[in-house]
């Protein structure tokens, strides 16, 4: 008995059709209604499809006097196409009034294997195994299902279907990294699916919660403010999740009593010339406000007090004299204008830092 021929079907991503005598792509293709017909032609390759049904799929206006003859014309110019590219073998079979696609040609479709993976991984396998296949299925998603025509009536569906199927996939393969304790490919999957999805919050979710797992502090913060910044400004979302998590970050570094160079800090928060009100969460304008009474309440002016100290070394010194108590204040540079922080002790002694 003779071997089927086999073709290797991409519906995900560019559209694509492989054989070992050849390969078929859109390029080659070149008219989104013969690749209407094709993919549907594919899809459902178990069944006979009347004209009348493949002409609304190629023509979903309408608008086509003799559909019966247009079909025809079409599905000519594709037995040729698939003839030259694939090889000298009869694909599309037809009868009376309907096409079907010839049984003794076996189909492999990248979508129904990714379903098949994801669908595997939720049958009691072992950790290693259900990650191996989750992760096999997040390879073969290579783009939305049929990109290029994406925005037909009959494939939307599918495409949405694929979509967060792919992304069911990716949560059951992040929750097992996190049951194996492996961060570090956590973070590898989301910051290469951010590539891609840089819009989705539960991936910057997952990524910004790996790094902290893994206790890297400066990444974890620097990138969760990038990543709430984008999607404020991007996509016009409150983060909420996200402001949590940085909150939460926040509070865990500056509980570790990391001492950090007062000219570091200032690098590091430096804004450049920036003018106008600040734009800030209300857990910030929170801490700002409680800071500035905390000011007022061991003698300071009321904001705007570093305006009060003089210019070069010398330091305003209004501030409860003789009760030994360490007070924040600002020294003004002469020449750049810029500030330093100092605590002042007693009278006069001060330390930098």
């Amino acid at each position: 008995m003779a071997e089927k021929k086999k073709i290797k079907v991409c519906f995900l991503g560019d559209f694509r059709l492989e054989t070992e005598d050849g390969c078929l792509t859109e390029k080659e293709i070149h008219s989104e209604r013969i690749m209407r017909l094709l993919a549907y032609i594919l899809l459902f390759r178990n069944k006979k499809l009347s004209q009348m049904e493949l002409a609304d799929v190629v023509w979903e206006d309408g608008e086509i006097g003799n559909p019966a003859g247009a079909l025809k014309n079409l599905m000519y110019r594709l037995r040729n196409l698939m003839k030259e590219y694939l090889g000298g073998e009869e694909y599309i079979y037809s009868g009376r009034g309907f096409y079907y696609w010839n049984p003794e040609c076996e189909v492999v479709i990248d979508a129904e294997l990714l379903e098949e993976k994801v669908e595997k991984s939720t049958h009691g396998y072992m950790l290693e195994d259900v990650i191996r296949e989750l992760e096999a299925s997040i390879e073969l998603y290579r783009g939305e299902f049929l990109e290029t025509i994406g925005d037909t009536r009959w494939v939307f569906p599918y495409s949405t279907y694929y979509h967060n199927l792919m992304f069911k996939g990716i949560k059951k393969l992040i929750e097992c990294c996190r049951q194996k304790g492996d961060d570090e490919k956590i973070e590898n999957i989301c910051e290469k699916l951010l590539l891609k999805y840089p819009e989705d919050e539960d991936l910057q979710y997952e990524m910004i919660e790996s790094l902290h797992r893994q206790k890297k502090w400066r990444e974890a913060t620097e990138y969760t403010e990038q990543a709430i910044r984008h999607l404020e400004e991007t996509m016009n979302v409150n983060p909420v999740r996200l402001k949590k998590l940085q909150e939460t970050i926040l509070k865990e570094k500056s509980e570790r009593k990391e001492v950090q160079k007062i000219g570091d800090l200032q690098t590091q928060f430096d804004e450049g010339q920036v003018k106008g009100p600040m734009l800030c969460s209300i857990p910030v304008f929170k801490d700002m406000y409680h800071l500035a009474v905390r000011k007022t309440a061991v003698g300071f002016p009321r904001p705007g007090y570093a305006s009060y100290f003089k210019a070069g070394s010398r330091y305003r010194r209004g501030c409860q004299r003789g009760t030994g108590k360490k007070i924040f204040a600002e020294k003004i540079h002469e020449k750049t204008g810029k500030c330093t922080l100092c605590i002042f002790a007693g009278r006069r002694h001060y330390r930098q830092i």
